[in-house]
């Protein structure tokens, strides 16, 4: 059971930085949109364009990322 599980929800290291990659070096990759594996639940296969999860949706969660982000990292962004 386990080994099939795997087999349906998983996918190696190389596989998984795929939409990644997409997203950063497509010449048909447009910003602001979110590439996804295009198999079961977006849990593997090849990248393509996908809905924006509505978690990802989230201004006060991504307010709070980006705080916290900073204040791990000492680093602060400036957007003017």
């Amino acid at each position: 059971l386990e080994k099939t599980v795997e087999w349906i929800a998983s996918q190696d290291a190389a596989q998984g930085a795929l939409p990644t990659l997409r997203a950063a070096t497509a010449r048909d990759a447009v910003s602001g949109h979110y590439y996804a594996p295009d198999k079961m639940f977006q849990l593997n296969g090849d990248p393509v364009l996908v809905p924006i999860p509505k978690p990802a949706q989230n201004d006060a969660a991504a307010r709070q990322l980006w705080d916290v982000s900073e204040r791990l990292t000492g680093v602060r962004w400036s957007f003017e």
